[in-house]
């Protein structure tokens, strides 16, 4: 439990365990650049989008990407990551902000990227960067236009702060670790998993300051199981726990149920891992 915002003297477990959901290892071979689309067009993000979510459905479905008209004009695609709640100011972090009347797209604190990995593919063709976004109309004109997770599973979502890749290598994950939720999900309960925590870090209403420590969500498919993890760029015990108890509080607010939480350091993320910290 939190304690004066800081985390209560809970015992850490420390052990070890096999994990075959990592993220997979970037060849020496592959560029920084490699598969860094200039991404100035959205709705050039959203076609590639389209066909990839296509190409991974045995019964394509049809879609158009959102004009940016639509996302603005439509009131269901105006409403915040955390719904009643507003997104910190991008120029003023730490302070809440007032609702803009008309057109005005509300800012947030921070300016992310949407990914997706095709894990069926090699590491040079795999990852590809679809959408980079810094209002709250921007985040749902993409979720808008995302199937859930769970349709396609050949693929990986990940959701990071604007010039962090999802891959280890990146510098600003190289020091850090993630928080993963211990038992695997499926279906409809990882799609909503998936989204609300999408929505606690891009909103950042919850984690307030923590939110300069989150880089990005990570959801990763093995069969019909999903991984899902929220990756940060520090492994200091107080700033991770207090993030790994603010997600508990969050997820267990929202959908009625604990999850129990393992912290894993990046550098010990392939074969077997140590696990730094836990809740439960």
């Amino acid at each position: 439990m939190m304690q004066n915002g800081m985390p209560s003297n809970q015992p850490l477990t420390e052990k070890s365990s096999e994990d075959s959901n990592e993220p997979m290892e970037k060849p020496n071979n592959l560029t920084e650049d490699s598969n860094n689309n200039n991404n100035n067009n959205p709705d050039e993000g959203f076609n590639r989008l389209a066909k990839l979510l296509m190409s991974c459905a045995q019964s394509p479905r049809n879609a158009e990407p959102v004009s940016s008209e639509a996302s603005i004009q439509d009131p269901e695609r105006n409403k915040l990551p955390t719904g009643k709640r507003h997104p910190t100011s991008v120029n003023k972090p730490g302070q809440r902000r007032a609702r803009q009347p008309g057109n005005q797209m509300d800012p947030l604190e921070f300016s992310w990227t949407f990914w997706v990995t095709d894990t069926s593919k090699d590491w040079n063709e795999a990852i590809e960067r679809i959408f980079d976004f810094s209002t709250a109309q921007d985040f749902w004109r993409l979720f808008n236009f995302l199937v859930p997770p769970s349709v396609r599973c050949k693929l990986s979502y990940n959701l990071f702060k604007q010039g962090i890749r999802p891959e280890w290598e990146d510098p600003a994950n190289a020091s850090g670790g993630r928080w993963g939720i211990v038992s695997p999900l499926s279906g409809k309960n990882a799609d909503t998993v998936w989204m609300e925590l999408c929505m606690l870090c891009v909103g950042g209403f919850e984690l307030d300051s923590l939110s300069s420590y989150i880089n990005g969500i990570y959801l990763t498919w093995k069969r019909d199981l999903s991984r899902i993890s929220i990756w940060l760029n520090t492994t200091e015990r107080d700033v991770v726990m207090c993030v790994g108890e603010t997600i508990q509080k969050y997820l267990q607010e929202h959908m009625k149920r604990k999850y129990a939480l393992e912290f894993t350091e990046c550098k010990s993320a392939r074969g077997r891992k140590s696990i730094l910290y836990s809740i439960n």
